[in-house]
């Protein structure tokens, strides 16, 4: 139950800090998963309660956000959307998984489905911090300094 309130942090403050200062495609996957992220509980509640089944509106939710993912990773002109794109489809097709058997179990099912958020959120970060480095050090010198 913890992990639950950690991602939820995480979520806060990696959208805050991406908002703040990333560009567009950071902004619009982040909105993304943060949307996607807090619908899901809701969906989850007002379905059976068992991640081995596969819910309508859970999945039109994963698909929703994997489109969002799939159209900024088409239209970036750089690279580092690709694994966040490739981890999204990854959480979209996990449901998928339990036609391959139901006697998988049903905690098992939540803990793979929410997995591929904590490496989404870490390459975000990384991609901001990694760009406002790389920005001071093309900016020139101050010659007042």
């Amino acid at each position: 139950m913890p992990f639950k309130w950690i991602y939820l942090a995480l979520l806060v403050s990696s959208g805050i800090l991406i908002v703040w200062k990333g560009r567009w495609e950071e902004r619009t996957i982040i909105a993304a998963l943060t949307i996607g992220s807090l619908l899901t509980p809701v969906f989850h509640a007002r379905s059976d309660g068992n991640w081995l089944s596969v819910d309508a509106a859970l999945f039109a939710n994963e698909f929703a956000v994997t489109l969002v993912i799939l159209f900024v990773t088409f239209r970036s002109q750089e690279y580092w959307p690709i694994p966040i794109a490739a981890f999204q489809m990854l959480a979209l097709l996990t449901p998928l998984a339990t036609f391959a058997g139901k006697d998988l179990l049903s905690y098992a099912m939540g803990v793979m489905q929410g997995m591929w958020a904590y490496p989404q959120l870490l390459i975000l970060v990384a991609v901001v911090f990694y760009r406002q480095h790389q920005h001071r050090q093309i900016a020139p010198p101050d010659p007042f300094r």
